[in-house]
């Protein structure tokens, strides 16, 4: 499968998978070493050519989990139609 194919490519090169379609560096990487990596993939996997419709970089030093924000036993109102 497609997902497989670029979870187990971006994995194997220095990324984790984060969510989704979402993958983040595992150490400290330049732009023009991410760009080598899709690169790399894009030979690999020259079908991607026709998949692909969104792709970017980002440069996030830090990651901050909100999820503690987020409280699963909040009563919710109900909502009315």
């Amino acid at each position: 499968m497609a997902y497989d194919d670029v979870r187990e490519f971006f994995t194997g090169n220095g990324f984790e998978h984060e969510q989704g379609s979402g993958y983040r560096s595992t150490h400290p990487m330049s732009q023009a070493d991410a760009i080598g990596v899709v690169t790399r993939m894009l030979d690999v996997y020259p079908w991607l050519h026709k998949c692909v419709r969104v792709c970017t970089i980002a440069d996030v030093p830090i990651t901050y989990d909100l999820a503690p924000l987020f409280d699963k036993n909040v009563d919710v109102p109900e909502r009315e139609i």
